[in-house]
């Protein structure tokens, strides 16, 4: 082995090892900080790299690690920071025979190294680990083992062929967490179909990353993929391509995963049942997400917030968390699920401005503040139950302004401030006998002449004036009880008998 810090005052240029045919170890910082040296050659009998072996070494410009069959790891920040690096040459293979040995690039071991600009990795990678090459500036393309190395070539002339595909057993199946983030010139990636997992922030902010896939090559097989983590694509503003076949079988997609990718405007997610926090955020150009046609989804807080061209939601919603499809202006139609949810989100459809209908599960005992505020295009507002609803939130349906009608189901207690806001169509509201509080402004700037009728007995509390420049409105209530009404309410409403 090279002990640490045992060259770190080096003046040499060149370092070539080849003749050391003993070398297994390069201990921790035996090269750090050299300035002087400019080219690496080591021997096929090195075994590891260890940690921060050659970190910071300014001038190095060439790795040339072709001899080296037998590695198995390259430690933690073993490369970093060697900003003058440019190439790096792993050995080659000629089958999976030759590939006992799986190399481990553990965390941050070549981060730093801005003037890398190809990286083809090695056939035998079995672990790519966390910020391996982080912050790599100048990186443009990134190769994995081929995905036609996999596949066994057609016989040809009656002769079998003389290659056999590759044994993916033992090789990388996750890219590690910030991997390759704020690679902000990287362009390509050709990963193999095996790949697994895509770890947090994997591909952060690498800003000119047009096309992801794993496929490519690889039409016979099936892709492996199945977890995209928290952040993995965040801020790729040039991604407009995720192959269809790459993410279909994804069953896991982590928080903000896409967001802010204001180009890319298809995905298939089939597989996905639960949509995190974020993970389309402005993804601006995004048209439509391809779902199972019978699942049902839940969808986290703010997920498709200000995706602005998606149109089409073909899945039953189970859930829908705070803002979940704020401002989806093209946003058509939503079906719930019959049963299950319990909490349609504030903000939850915010600013959706084409859905046309809206019927409220028979499970929801909640409505959160400006759900559905201005969604101007709502005519109809149903409710499956009369016996869940209890609560419906600040502005909950405000500019809803074609509403015209609304029943109210019975079981509801509490109708918050602003709720109907402004709702200038909106002629009849119906309560049911259990409602407890009404908010002020609940009915402000409705329809001239609304009706308001109380079908319980009860007179409820009015937390402000119901019905500010809502001129001409009146409260009806059952027969025998206008006077109940009026000695609770005083003389500021007009309030008149219907009878049942």
């Amino acid at each position: 082995s090279i002990a640490p810090e045992a060259f770190k005052d080096a003046q040499f240029a060149t370092l070539d090892l080849t003749g050391f045919s003993s070398l297994k170890y390069i201990e921790s910082y035996a090269f750090a900080g050299n300035g002087n040296i400019v080219e690496v050659t080591l021997p096929a009998s090195l075994s590891e790299i260890k940690d921060n072996a050659f970190k910071g070494c300014s001038s190095i410009k060439k790795i040339n690690l072709s001899a080296c069959s037998n590695i198995s790891r390259i430690w933690q920040y073993a490369f970093a920071n060697c900003e003058a690096l440019d190439t790096i040459t792993f050995a080659t293979f000629t089958s999976t025979d030759d590939m006992a040995v799986k190399l481990a690039i553990n965390d941050y071991a070549f981060s730093g190294c801005t003037a890398l600009k190809t990286l083809n990795l090695p056939e035998n990678l079995g672990t790519l680990d966390s910020y391996a090459f982080k912050g790599c500036t100048a990186l443009t393309t990134v190769n994995f083992v081929a995905n036609a190395k996999f596949i066994t070539p057609e016989p040809t002339g009656g002769e079998e062929p003389t290659t056999t595909a590759y044994d993916p057993a033992g090789l990388v199946t996750t890219i590690g967490d910030g991997a390759f983030m704020d690679c902000t010139s990287l362009t390509t990636v050709t990963l193999p179909y095996f790949i697994a997992r895509i770890g947090n922030s994997a591909f952060e902010n690498c800003t000119a990353l047009a096309t992801f896939t794993t496929m490519d090559g690889a039409d016979n097989k099936t892709a492996a993929l199945r977890t995209i983590g928290d952040r993995a694509f965040f801020g790729n503003t040039s991604l407009k391509k995720v192959v269809e076949n790459t993410t279909k079988s994804v069953n896991t997609i982590g928080v903000s995963a896409f967001e802010n990718c204001g180009q890319l405007a298809t995905i298939n997610l089939s597989g996905v049942t639960r949509f995190a926090e974020g993970v389309f955020r402005n993804a601006k150009a995004l048209k439509s997400v391809t779902m199972s046609a019978n699942a049902s989804i839940s969808v986290g807080q703010e997920a498709f917030r200000n995706c602005v061209t998606l149109s089409d939601i073909t899945a039953r919603i189970a859930a829908a968390d705070d803002g979940a499809f704020r401002n989806c202006i093209s946003l058509r139609a939503i079906t719930f699920v019959s049963s299950g949810i319990e909490y349609i989100g504030s903000n939850a459809f915010n600013g959706c401005v084409l859905i046309q209908k809206v019927s409220i599960p028979s499970s929801v005992v909640a409505i959160g503040d400006s759900a559905f505020d201005g969604c101007r295009g709502i005519t109809s507002l149903t409710f499956e139950s009369n016996e869940t609803l209890q609560t419906i939130g600040y502005s909950a349906f405000g500019g809803c302004s074609l509403l015209t009608r609304v029943i109210l189901p019975s079981s509801l207690v509490e109708l918050n401030a602003s709720a109907f806001y402004g709702c200038s169509d909106l002629g009849y509201v119906e309560f049911g006998e259990n409602i407890q509080s009404v908010g002020e402004d609940a009915f402000a700037l409705c329809k001239n002449g609304l009706e308001v009728r109380f079908t319980g007995k009860t007179v409820p509390v009015f937390t402000g004036d119901i019905f500010t420049a809502t001129e001409g409105a009146k409260i009806s209530v059952r027969q025998g009880y206008k006077a109940t009404f009026e000695a609770a309410l005083g003389t500021k409403y007009t309030i008149v008998e219907y009878t049942a």
